[in-house]
């Protein structure tokens, strides 16, 4: 009994050479090929989102300034407290932006996109800058509006 407990303890402790046969190396070969191109792969995801947000972000900036002018004012739905969205919080503190600032969320009911719309909008009508509640990571750096 002890000397069977012994054998199977040694046996956990056994190195086995493994063979190398032809589907062995050539999975190896395609995990390795696709490590290697997993980043650049990434890199290019990572701009076709930055290029999809900055094109619905002009969009929307040019139908806010164009309403703007239209109207006289802007589409303001409701005043926005910067601490309740944390990641526009912490843009503004990384990027040293003034936090007085008064934003104030778009009422998009008058946009007639507004159904197609992936983010949420915040407009400061003293510097008419627009910024995003979401933001997208580009660049290692997170964006709440379009830049390169």
């Amino acid at each position: 009994m002890m000397e069977t407990l012994r054998d199977k303890l040694e046996s956990l402790f056994e190195v086995k050479q493994t063979k190398y046969t032809g589907k062995r190396i050539a999975l190896t070969f395609i995990l390795i090929v696709l490590a290697a191109f997993s980043l650049p792969m990434y890199f290019r995801y990572e701009a076709w989102v930055h290029d999809t947000y900055a094109a619905e972000y002009h969009e929307v900036k040019q139908w806010v300034v164009a309403y703007g002018q239209d109207h006289g004012t802007y589409p303001l739905s409701g005043q926005m407290k910067l601490d309740e969205e944390k990641d526009l919080a912490a843009f503004f503190s990384e990027n040293h932006l003034n936090p007085d600032r008064q934003l104030y969320y778009l009422d998009m009911t008058a946009f007639p996109k507004a159904d197609n719309l992936k983010y949420t909008y915040v407009f400061d009508p003293d510097h008419r800058a627009l910024f995003t509640t979401e933001y997208i990571i580009y660049d290692m750096k997170r964006m709440h509006l379009p830049g390169r």
